[in-house]
């Protein structure tokens, strides 16, 4: 750093007395491996979809598989209680009570 007035030539003796020597070193992969791929990501994606539709439908037919044994086993008190088939219905299709 130079401050204050400088002739042309005390400039030109200073910069040529500069020396920059620029190392550049790259420590970057230049080339994608198979976990820095995007296709192998989507890849797995859809393999867990599956795994995870698979487990569904497990469980689901288990559930329901449940169920039925406990109908046969059981008939009438586990799932086919009276009380536990009332609901309220609108009955939006009956003409409605004439007063």
């Amino acid at each position: 750093m130079v401050a204050g007035p400088l002739s042309q030539a005390e400039a030109k003796s200073l910069l040529a007395s500069v020396n920059y020597d620029a190392n550049v070193t790259w420590n970057e992969n230049t080339h994608f491996t198979k976990r820095d791929n995007l296709a192998n990501l989507l890849v797995n994606v859809i393999i867990l979809c599956f795994i995870i539709i698979g487990f569904a439908l497990v469980a689901g037919v288990a559930f329901g598989g449940i169920r039925i044994l406990a109908r046969r086993m059981f008939p009438g008190r586990v799932f086919e209680r009276a009380e536990s088939r009332e609901f309220i219905a609108l009955h939006l299709s009956e003409k409605p009570p004439e007063t």
